[in-house]
């Protein structure tokens, strides 16, 4: 690797300054600047926080853009962060009506059981704000989950087995244990 395309793949540090604009400004849903910062200063400083303790992808989140949560998760932002309430990205989805957010945050791994200083769940945010169809997901989440690895399980004790015996039959040629004789007793 040449010194010139070492020096690209290094990023410009950004100011303090820069970065707690970058975070107020995804609260206010300008999610291309927030692109464009994280393409300009990477990823490195995608989980900062400004002053309660929020992160830009807490703000995507409630905003509803799934396009921009789904590249900053791809950026790794951490999807369990919590502001100083204690809520996640989860529960600013839920408790903002973003069905496609609060999709998208559990098909990554977001963790439904997480509870905010008073004691709440994304469910009970979706729930008091009666948001009912992202109510009914996170119910029905855990269970479709659990369906879901059960299934891999099964599709992976297949391939084993498969691989076990298709092993074992070469390398135990089949032999009859007894030897037929045609009808008349005589061979």
């Amino acid at each position: 690797m040449s010194c010139k395309s070492l020096k690209k793949s290094f990023h410009p540090k950004p100011s303090p300054q820069e970065v707690r604009e970058c975070i107020n400004v995804a609260f206010w849903g300008n999610n291309a600047y927030v692109k464009k910062f994280i393409n300009k200063y990477g990823a490195a400083h995608i989980n900062k926080k400004n002053e309660s303790g929020a992160t830009v992808l807490m703000f995507t989140a409630m905003q509803g853009d799934k396009d921009a949560l789904a590249f900053l998760l791809e950026k790794g932002a951490d999807i369990e962060a919590k502001d100083r309430w204690n809520m996640t990205a989860l529960m600013h989805a839920a408790s903002h009506g973003h069905k496609d957010n609060v999709m998208l945050l559990l098909k990554n791994g977001a963790d439904t059981e997480k509870k905010c200083k008073d004691g709440r769940t994304a469910l009970m945010f979706a729930e008091e704000d009666r948001f009912f169809k992202i109510a009914k997901l996170l119910k029905q989440w855990p269970e479709r989950q659990r369906k879901l690895k059960e299934r891999q399980l099964a599709r992976e004790l297949d391939e084993i087995t498969k691989t076990v015996m298709g092993g074992l039959t070469k390398a135990l040629p089949y032999k009859p244990l007894f030897k037929f004789l045609p009808p008349g007793g005589s061979s």
